[in-house]
Protein backbone atom coordinates (compact mmCIF):
# COMPACT_ATOMS: atom_id res chain seq x y z
CA UNK A 1 0.00 0.00 0.00
CA UNK A 2 1.48 3.17 -0.70
CA UNK A 3 0.26 6.02 1.59
CA UNK A 4 1.19 9.21 -0.41
CA UNK A 5 0.21 12.20 2.98
CA UNK A 6 -1.94 11.85 6.05
CA UNK A 7 -3.02 15.40 6.41
CA UNK A 8 -3.66 17.21 9.57
CA UNK A 9 -6.92 19.33 10.55
CA UNK A 10 -7.37 21.41 13.67
CA UNK A 11 -7.82 19.88 17.11
CA UNK A 12 -10.50 16.81 17.26
CA UNK A 13 -11.36 16.33 13.65
CA UNK A 14 -9.81 13.10 12.20
CA UNK A 15 -6.82 13.00 10.12
CA UNK A 16 -7.23 12.91 6.28
CA UNK A 17 -5.77 10.04 4.31
CA UNK A 18 -4.26 10.38 0.63
CA UNK A 19 -3.54 7.31 -0.53
CA UNK A 20 -2.74 6.04 -4.07
CA UNK A 21 -5.49 5.54 -6.17
CA UNK A 22 -4.63 1.94 -6.31
CA UNK A 23 -5.51 1.06 -3.19
CA UNK A 24 -8.87 -1.04 -2.05
CA UNK A 25 -11.40 0.21 0.43
CA UNK A 26 -10.23 -3.20 2.33
CA UNK A 27 -6.56 -1.19 2.85
CA UNK A 28 -7.69 1.90 3.52
CA UNK A 29 -10.18 1.00 6.34
CA UNK A 30 -7.34 -1.13 7.80
CA UNK A 31 -4.98 1.84 7.68
CA UNK A 32 -7.43 3.98 9.27
CA UNK A 33 -7.72 2.14 12.37
CA UNK A 34 -4.17 1.83 12.87
CA UNK A 35 -3.65 5.99 12.66
CA UNK A 36 -6.90 6.41 14.48
CA UNK A 37 -6.25 3.56 16.98
CA UNK A 38 -2.65 3.42 18.31
CA UNK A 39 -2.48 1.92 21.91
CA UNK A 40 -2.84 4.75 24.39
CA UNK A 41 -0.26 4.64 27.15
CA UNK A 42 0.62 6.18 30.33
CA UNK A 43 4.48 6.64 31.51
CA UNK A 44 5.38 7.20 35.54
CA UNK A 45 9.00 7.73 36.20
CA UNK A 46 10.06 10.30 38.75
CA UNK A 47 13.14 11.35 36.13
CA UNK A 48 11.98 13.64 33.33
CA UNK A 49 14.93 13.05 31.29
CA UNK A 50 13.52 8.95 31.05
CA UNK A 51 10.09 10.21 30.51
CA UNK A 52 11.47 12.49 27.61
CA UNK A 53 13.53 9.46 26.36
CA UNK A 54 10.68 6.91 26.29
CA UNK A 55 8.06 8.99 25.03
CA UNK A 56 10.24 9.51 21.95
CA UNK A 57 11.53 6.08 21.90
CA UNK A 58 7.46 4.79 21.61
CA UNK A 59 5.33 7.95 20.44
CA UNK A 60 5.74 6.84 16.49
CA UNK A 61 3.58 3.78 17.70
CA UNK A 62 1.88 4.10 20.81
CA UNK A 63 0.06 7.34 21.69
CA UNK A 64 1.35 8.92 24.95
CA UNK A 65 -1.74 10.05 26.60
CA UNK A 66 0.09 10.95 30.09
CA UNK A 67 3.44 11.62 31.48
CA UNK A 68 3.65 11.75 35.43
CA UNK A 69 6.32 11.97 37.90
CA UNK A 70 5.09 10.04 40.94
CA UNK A 71 2.78 6.71 41.97
CA UNK A 72 -0.48 8.75 43.07
CA UNK A 73 -0.25 10.58 39.45
CA UNK A 74 -0.16 7.40 37.97
CA UNK A 75 -3.08 5.85 40.05
CA UNK A 76 -5.27 9.10 38.77
CA UNK A 77 -3.64 9.34 35.47
CA UNK A 78 -4.81 5.62 34.50
CA UNK A 79 -8.16 5.78 35.82
CA UNK A 80 -8.87 9.23 34.86
CA UNK A 81 -7.62 8.60 31.14
CA UNK A 82 -8.04 4.38 31.08
CA UNK A 83 -5.18 3.82 28.99
CA UNK A 84 -3.98 -0.04 27.74
CA UNK A 85 -1.07 0.12 28.87
CA UNK A 86 0.64 1.92 32.50
CA UNK A 87 4.69 1.55 31.75
CA UNK A 88 5.51 2.38 35.83
CA UNK A 89 8.85 2.62 37.01
CA UNK A 90 9.39 0.50 40.09
CA UNK A 91 11.27 3.05 42.24
CA UNK A 92 9.23 6.36 42.36
CA UNK A 93 7.83 8.97 45.29
CA UNK A 94 4.53 9.11 47.12
CA UNK A 95 3.57 5.72 45.31
CA UNK A 96 6.12 3.59 43.76
CA UNK A 97 5.19 1.38 41.31
CA UNK A 98 4.25 -1.80 42.71
CA UNK A 99 1.78 0.33 45.21
CA UNK A 100 0.56 2.01 42.02
CA UNK A 101 -0.61 -1.35 40.61
CA UNK A 102 -1.73 -2.81 43.67
CA UNK A 103 -3.79 0.09 43.36
CA UNK A 104 -4.78 0.10 40.34
CA UNK A 105 -5.58 -3.81 40.67
CA UNK A 106 -8.05 -2.90 43.61
CA UNK A 107 -9.58 -0.31 41.48
CA UNK A 108 -10.18 -2.55 38.49
CA UNK A 109 -8.42 -1.16 35.95
CA UNK A 110 -7.95 -3.07 33.07
CA UNK A 111 -4.69 -1.29 31.85
CA UNK A 112 -1.84 -3.37 31.75
CA UNK A 113 1.09 -3.16 33.29
CA UNK A 114 4.49 -2.41 32.13
CA UNK A 115 7.35 -2.29 35.35
CA UNK A 116 10.40 -0.11 34.06
CA UNK A 117 13.32 -0.34 36.87
CA UNK A 118 16.98 0.46 37.02
CA UNK A 119 17.86 -2.68 39.34
CA UNK A 120 19.45 -5.11 37.13
CA UNK A 121 18.84 -8.06 39.79
CA UNK A 122 17.08 -11.03 38.82
CA UNK A 123 16.46 -12.17 42.70
CA UNK A 124 14.82 -8.45 42.42
CA UNK A 125 12.40 -9.28 39.94
CA UNK A 126 11.54 -12.82 41.22
CA UNK A 127 10.27 -11.09 44.19
CA UNK A 128 8.26 -8.29 42.41
CA UNK A 129 6.92 -10.47 40.40
CA UNK A 130 4.65 -12.30 42.43
CA UNK A 131 2.78 -9.38 41.86
CA UNK A 132 1.26 -10.78 39.51
CA UNK A 133 1.43 -11.37 35.05
CA UNK A 134 3.08 -7.97 34.57
CA UNK A 135 6.01 -7.37 32.14
CA UNK A 136 9.48 -6.03 33.64
CA UNK A 137 11.73 -3.74 31.35
CA UNK A 138 15.20 -2.55 32.98
CA UNK A 139 16.24 1.00 31.87
CA UNK A 140 19.31 -0.29 30.07
CA UNK A 141 17.31 -2.26 27.87
CA UNK A 142 14.34 0.46 27.50
CA UNK A 143 15.85 0.71 23.70
CA UNK A 144 15.01 -3.19 22.68
CA UNK A 145 12.93 -4.58 25.07
CA UNK A 146 10.04 -1.51 25.92
CA UNK A 147 8.49 -2.14 22.65
CA UNK A 148 8.27 -5.00 22.84
CA UNK A 149 7.28 -5.65 26.51
CA UNK A 150 4.57 -3.13 25.57
CA UNK A 151 3.39 -5.34 22.52
CA UNK A 152 3.81 -8.37 24.65
CA UNK A 153 1.35 -7.22 27.34
CA UNK A 154 -1.39 -5.87 24.64
CA UNK A 155 -1.08 -9.62 23.69
CA UNK A 156 -1.93 -10.70 27.40
CA UNK A 157 1.48 -11.89 27.75
CA UNK A 158 4.26 -11.23 30.04
CA UNK A 159 8.26 -10.08 28.80
CA UNK A 160 11.53 -10.11 31.35
CA UNK A 161 14.42 -8.31 30.05
CA UNK A 162 17.56 -10.27 30.74
CA UNK A 163 21.28 -8.79 32.34
CA UNK A 164 22.10 -10.68 30.02
CA UNK A 165 21.07 -10.12 25.64
CA UNK A 166 18.59 -13.19 26.32
CA UNK A 167 15.44 -11.42 27.04
CA UNK A 168 12.38 -13.56 26.87
CA UNK A 169 8.76 -13.13 26.31
CA UNK A 170 6.34 -15.79 28.45
CA UNK A 171 3.01 -16.16 27.49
Amino acid sequence: MSIIAIEQRQSGEFPVLLVDPTVSLIEINQLEWTVLHKPRVVLADDSSDILAVVTQLLSRQYSIVGRVLNGAQAVEAVLRLQPDVVVLDIEMPELDGIQAARHLEKAGAATRIVFLTGREDVDYISRVSSMGPHSYVFKTRCHVDLPVAIAAALEGKVFFSSPTDKSKEVS
